[in-house]
């Protein structure tokens, strides 16, 4: 194959949503440098055709010219194609249609006029992430794709700050947006533990050790009590001791943060069952009293979950803990018993 082949097959696709004239131009001198392929649309009417026609990696939508009702354009990419990025090109005065933009699924925005550079590296860091990953998964693992989640979350506070200086003069309102840039901070937190990973690094090991590590770090915090017997050692199989370590953690995060009782009486245990397919471990833990019926469980299978008090504090949801599962070709279970709710990380054994 041509070198020029395989460049094309390496690029990124961008669309353009954009009326024609310099700042189209300038938008496609900034971006074919750093790796797209661009086509272009002059409104959004004919951009939702072209994006029927073909998806892109990176739909830039510029909000000159641009109506409210011209919003179901993102709602349409983003139903589409939730793996596509859309970023906004914003004119001065068109803020508070950005915002509205941004709750229909734009992820981030940049003000026009733009710096080439500027324009490029956002594209970038949405579309690849904020640095490329030193080790990319041939088979596009859960995992690495989480890492794009922490690129947006990481832009986000960015967008937040840039509103600060806007809410001066209305201290409620400053106050609103600085605890929105805590909270983005808290999902970037949550995120970044495991978004930087690529494909598990397997090593023998027992699970015991480190579901029982787990267990004496929430208890030292007297976040819960170990009600009966440490889990037990279980055979010893390859896995990924880190990333297992961290997907139990949030299990045992989940049920503590759902819990009634501070602190809660929490039991976990490791046991192997057979399967038609090969053997299984079974790393469990079980909140006393604790009920999560079906379709509160559906609610937390996201990648960041929000108490419900008025402080919104983020905790990590079930999406990734069951991506370190389906990575390692296990899964994440739910069972109620009479004592309480029991989540389990089943890992198969080779």
């Amino acid at each position: 194959m041509p070198l020029a082949g395989k460049r094309r097959a390496a690029e990124a696709s961008a669309l353009l949503v954009m009326p024609p004239g310099a700042a189209r131009k300038q938008a496609v001198a900034a971006l074919r440098p750093a790796g797209f392929s661009c086509r272009s649309a002059r409104e959004p009417y004919e951009g939702t055709a072209r994006f029927v026609e073909q998806p892109a990696d990176l739909v830039l939508l510029s909000l000159e010219r641009f109506r409210v009702r011209d919003i179901g354009f993102v709602t349409t990419v983003r139903r589409r194609s939730p793996g596509t990025r859309i970023l906004l090109l914003v004119p001065e005065g068109s803020r508070a249609l950005a915002v509205r933009c941004l709750e229909a699924g734009a992820d981030a925005y940049v003000l026009s006029p733009f710096f080439a550079a500027e324009l490029a590296s956002v594209a970038q860091r949405l579309v690849h992430g904020a640095r490329k990953p030193q080790a990319a998964p041939a088979d596009g693992s859960s995992l690495a794709r989480l890492a794009t989640e922490v690129s947006h979350a990481v832009n986000n506070p960015l967008q937040v700050l840039s509103l600060l200086g806007e809410a001066e003069r209305n201290k409620e309102r400053k106050k609103a947006l600085e605890a929105e840039v805590g909270r983005v901070r808290d999902v970037v937190d949550i995120l970044s533990r495991y978004g930087h990973r690529a494909a598990p690094q397997k090593d023998r090991g027992l699970l015991g050790p480190l579901l029982t590590k787990c267990l004496e770090g929430y208890a030292s915090e007297k976040q819960l009590l170990l009600d009966g017997r440490p889990p037990a050692d279980g055979p010893a199989f390859a896995f990924d001791a880190e990333q297992v370590s961290k997907a139990f953690e949030d299990l045992v995060g989940l049920v503590v943060a759902r819990g009634t009782e501070q602190p809660m009486r929490v039991a976990a245990r490791v046991r192997t069952q057979s399967a038609p397919s090969g053997g299984m471990v079974e790393a469990a833990v079980r909140g006393r009293g604790l009920e999560l019926p079906g379709e509160e469980i559906d609610g937390l299978r996201a990648s960041v979950v929000w108490s419900h008090d008025e402080t919104r504090k983020a905790h990590p949801g079930l999406a990734l803990a069951e991506a370190v599962a389906r990575d390692h070709g296990g899964r994440v279970t739910r069972r109620g018993t009479r004592y309480g709710t029991v989540l389990a990380l089943e890992l198969p054994v080779a």
